[in-house]
């Protein structure tokens, strides 16, 4: 993509991108950086135009004068632009970059390399296993080789654990995310006020709350970390140097698609989420519909109780109408939160609707490994990529915000309004 036509689709991005709205302010910060960078550096007429731009950022005849206002104002020659453009691209395609601090990037680094790291070690053992022992190759899956009883126990025990070291990793990956975007709201509950009752009640919703977080990255790793080390295959193929080397990656690659198929189709196919969220939704909604049959016991009575003083009667009533405007908000509090809950769910539908893709993956892999052809493997790993990059972005493309102290305290109807 020329420098211009990077700019103008980075302005257009920025102006359309439908992101959540954690993301979508950064995304905005960035539109907002590279527009004045542009107007400011070349004037009135720029400037105009991108006014045009932003009441009507879907139209090309508008992008196309935006387009020729920069070429005529020099723009295609200035590289900090571009690179201005090219990062804000990046925050449109990859929204996890607007969200995820550097440390969270080392640890999604660091677990992948030790996915990596886990993977092709188990690739070597298999390539130093096949060269000693007679053994068909398709039995030389980690699911297959504990049934080969001519393999020495720690052989067997060794290549049949490969899918429970990948699990440990991504899980203990996706609990650190977690435990540290948590951190603030975590220590807000050690201070929160309303007893230990409601202390109790918060620290119950946060930890369903995280955990649902946890489950969810687990998922997102899982895929992600496949495809990216699907990529890695296509790569090593591509440099292989001796005959030998060669071989050895072709059956190498062959392993490792058959096992990581293997490995995302069983954990999608047991993929569940914890009901506690649900539960305590429930147990919410039981406590209003309580408070309310409360309420109009209470009003009914001071509205047939001619005993009652009428100033009493004044002020009850209108306390009841105070809390009825704080039972609506817990109610659409909870509406929301819910309603981002089902969203999320709904994403984990869209990877298990991946599952007939990935089998027919696995299955094809699986002849790969007797057959080993390179031109075959090469063109069969780059259709997996575009395949996978569709589960990928299913998941990278929405993001629960994680529970902050101010919506705690809302669900638990200790808002202003609440008050």
């Amino acid at each position: 993509m020329d420098p211009i036509s990077l700019i103008v689709a980075a302005l257009v991005g920025g102006l359309t991108s439908g992101l959540q709205d954690a993301t979508h302010e950064t995304v905005l910060a960035g539109y907002r950086g590279l527009r004045d960078r542009l107007a400011d550096r070349y004037g009135a007429g720029v400037r105009s135009s991108m006014a045009d731009l932003e009441r009507d950022p879907r139209s090309p005849q508008v992008q196309a004068a935006v387009a020729h206002r920069l070429r005529e104002a020099g723009a295609s020659n200035e590289r900090e632009l571009a690179n201005l453009a090219a990062s804000l691209m990046r925050l449109i395609e990859h929204p996890d970059e607007a969200l995820a601090d550097p440390a969270e990037r080392l640890r999604r680094t660091g677990g992948f390399n030790s996915m990596a790291d886990v993977l092709y070690r188990h690739i070597g053992a298999i390539i130093g296993v096949r060269s000693q022992y007679h053994i068909p190759d398709e039995q030389l899956l980690s699911t297959r080789i504990g049934r080969q009883n001519q393999l020495p126990v720690q052989h067997r025990q060794q290549l049949a654990s490969l899918h429970a070291r990948m699990r440990s990793i991504i899980v203990q990956v996706a609990t650190s995310i977690e435990e540290a975007r948590y951190r603030e709201v975590d220590l807000a509950l050690q201070n929160m006020p309303g007893g230990l009752g409601v202390q109790q009640r918060a620290a119950t919703l946060v930890r369903a709350d995280k955990q649902l977080h946890i489950s969810y990255e687990t998922l997102r790793l899982t895929v992600e970390y496949f495809s990216e080390l699907n990529q890695q295959a296509i790569r090593s193929i591509e440099s292989s140097g001796s005959i030998q080397q060669e071989s050895n990656m072709m059956f190498g690659n062959a392993i490792l698609l058959v096992e990581l198929t293997d490995f995302v189709i069983a954990f999608i196919e047991s993929f569940t989420f914890d009901d506690a969220i649900d539960e305590l939704h429930q147990e919410a909604l039981a406590q209003i519909r309580k408070l309310r049959e409360q309420q109009s016991a209470l009003g009914s009575r001071l509205q047939t109780d001619p005993t009652i003083e009428q100033t009493v009667r004044d002020y009850t009533l209108a306390d009841i109408a105070n809390r009825e405007a704080a039972l609506r908000e817990v109610e659409r509090e909870w509406d929301s939160y819910i309603s981002e809950v089902r969203k999320l769910r709904s994403t984990v539908g869209d990877v298990r609707s991946k599952l007939p893709t990935l089998q027919v993956i696995r299955e094809n892999a699986q002849l790969q490994i007797q057959t080993l052809q390179l031109v075959a493997m090469l063109r069969f790993l780059k259709q997996n990529s575009e395949s996978v990059r569709g589960a990928v972005a299913s998941l990278q493309g929405f993001r629960l915000a994680p529970l902050s102290p101010t919506r705690v305290r809302r669900l638990l109807g200790m808002s202003d309004a609440a008050g």
